[in-house]
């Protein structure tokens, strides 16, 4: 399991690329990317090997930054605080 400096670095990295094409498409390439994310833990984790790949804050600070940045994502809608 990678942890949370690693998936912070890989934030910081994408976010300073994407900076240079504009607010607006930065905010969507990280939503994507939140989603993307929150998907491959989610996966990993209800999948055939129960893998965890990130911890719980890392899953949380994922699904907060989509939140912001994305407030009607389906991905939202699928995670839920009730699972």
């Amino acid at each position: 399991m990678k942890d949370f400096k690693h998936y912070l670095d890989l934030w910081n990295e994408l976010h300073q690329t994407h900076t240079k094409l504009g607010s607006e498409k930065r905010n969507s390439l990280m939503a994507d990317h939140c989603e993307e994310m929150i998907l491959k833990a989610k996966s990993a984790y209800y999948g055939n090997t129960g893998e965890t790949i990130m911890d719980d804050l890392t899953y949380d600070w994922y699904e907060e930054a989509l939140k912001l940045l994305r407030p009607t994502s389906l991905i939202l809608v699928a995670v839920g605080s009730d699972e």
